[in-house]
């Protein structure tokens, strides 16, 4: 993907408006301002653009005391814990530093007419999109973003930070992005390490030595009427990734068995199907945890998801899982974060408002793509009778191109069609904080990232290290032979079982 520099507006930062105990903002020659405050130690923010949006609630950490103070005309420290976040204002340049020692600093790599490559920072004219470029150092590692199935080393890379259902994991998709990277820096004689955390839930770009825009630079495209910025500096990685989490949220400790082997299939037509693979799994002592049902393997798909298990197949719902767990497995059964129009507790849930809504003030109508021609999952989607319309009497729909790495996670999660053959049109559930963030940032984000289709998110679950030994090398053929033409499907969902 070629990155048209032109394309942006360059600013600089000559004027300060003052500074505080915590930081300082500056006004800036495209009329932005741009703030800098500390986070704590080692922990700085860069904030430039307006602020209209709502806060997405990504950052836990609260700005704190800082020392601040201009060394000489036109620049500025701010300093913490022994790091310190240094800005020129004409032309702008940043430099982040430990012990006074360079970490990161504004992009170098200059064109042979004498101006940077890139821009250090800019945005395009309609403020709907903005870059930022930094230096790397020859043979400079860079590390993050999220999962990703290529080289860890991100290096040569153009890395997107949006979630995408990747159906595989041999693209640049991915279930599970994030907008941080760090590295242990350029030289390893020198103590010192960097991070970068882009707050946004919108789609982020990320040039890391991409040899399209500059091999010497990691520059951040960010589709968002801000760039807002946080940099970390640290003796080593880990302090990178312990200043991340406290800034941005720790999660707490998992039990166990979450850890281990998590069997499912798209899909278990019957719960003798189930049962006969978890017979099979013990029989061939593979040490597996978890199993799961899909949607389709429990729900209706007609009126999924209303929380009513499939009667058919499921008239006793407690003995079916009952004599799973008899197998020592935990259950997990997908739910989703909507529900069809089929369903009666469509019309339930639009009555009290809990449902997304159109522009109109409708409930909020997906409507699936199931044709063979253009459907990322060509026949396994059902196709449902007709809908009824809405209460309005019209039947809205919407094209889901989704904005941003945090946003499509949470839209895709409302519209996940993931194997499920789910009915033609769904309403998304407004009672979740997944669809509450959804319903922010499909109204509040006006410049839609249109370059993929809507897909969905997914979550895998990870082989227990002892587990995967034990098993060593028969465990793929068994895994084969137990449960056929099984292939293991991610899943969100709810687990049941002690």
């Amino acid at each position: 993907m070629q990155l048209d520099p032109t394309a942006y507006i360059r600013l600089n930062a000559p004027n300060s408006l003052g500074t505080s105990g915590s930081g300082g903002e500056f006004a800036t020659s495209t009329g932005d301002v741009l703030e800098v405050a500390c986070y704590g130690p080692g922990v700085f923010r860069l904030r430039v653009g307006p602020n209209t949006k709502p806060d997405y609630g990504l950052v836990l950490g609260r700005a704190q005391r800082c020392d601040v103070a201009q060394p000489q005309e036109g620049v500025w420290t701010f300093s913490s814990a022994g790091a310190r976040l240094e800005i020129t204002g004409e032309p702008l340049k940043l430099r982040l530093l430990r012990d006074d020692q360079l970490l990161l600093a504004s992009i170098t790599d200059e064109h042979f007419r004498g101006f940077a490559r890139l821009p250090v920072i800019g945005r395009t004219r309609d403020g709907g999109q903005w870059i930022a470029s930094f230096a790397l150092a020859a043979g400079e590692p860079v590390y993050g973003l999220g999962e990703q199935f290529g080289p860890l080393n991100k290096r040569g890379q153009l890395v997107e930070s949006r979630v995408e259902d990747a159906l595989g994991v041999n693209s640049g998709l991915a279930y599970k992005g994030a907008p941080f990277c760090w590295s242990p820096g350029g030289s390893a004689s020198k103590d010192g390490a960097w991070g970068v955390f882009v707050n946004t839930p919108a789609s982020v770009l990320h040039g890391v030595g991409n040899p399209e825009w500059s091999h010497r630079s990691y520059a951040i495209v960010v589709d968002d009427e801000a760039l807002d910025l946080f940099f970390f500096a640290g003796r080593d990685p880990a302090e990178i990734i312990e200043r991340y989490t406290a800034l941005t949220g720790r999660a707490p400790d998992v039990p166990l068995w979450s850890l281990g082997l998590w069997m499912s299939r798209a899909y278990y037509r019957t719960p003798d199907e189930a049962l006969e693979v978890a017979e099979s799994l013990r029989a061939h002592r593979i040490p597996c945890d978890v199993l799961t049902l899909d949607g389709r393997a429990v729900w209706d798909v007609q009126t999924r998801f209303d929380f009513r298990w499939d009667a058919k197949r499921y008239p006793d719902p407690a003995a079916a899982l009952a004599r799973l767990k008899g197998h020592s497995l935990k259950i997990c059964v997908w739910e989703y974060p909507y529900v069809s129009v089929h369903s009666p507790l469509f019309n339930d849930l639009a009555s009290h408002d809990f449902l997304l809504k159109t522009v109109s003030g409708e409930p909020y109508v997906f409507a699936w793509d199931t044709s063979p021609a253009t459907s990322p999952f060509g026949g396994v989607l059902t196709i449902s009778p007709t809908r009824p319309p809405t209460r309005g009497g019209a039947t809205p729909t919407k094209d889901c191109s989704r904005p941003g790495w945090m946003s499509s996670r949470a839209i895709s999660v409302s519209t996940c069609p993931t194997m499920l053959s789910p009915p033609t049109a769904i309403a998304a559930r407004a009672c979740t904080t997944f669809i509450l963030c959804s319903t922010t940032v499909a109204s509040s984000k006006r410049r839609e990232n249109s370059r993929r289709p809507p897909r969905s998110r997914q979550s895998c679950g990870a082989a227990r290290p002892g587990a995967a030994a034990s098993a060593s090398r028969r465990t793929g053929a068994a895994i084969r032979r137990a449960t056929g033409k099984g292939s293991p499907r991610a899943s969100a969902a709810r687990c049941h079982g002690a």
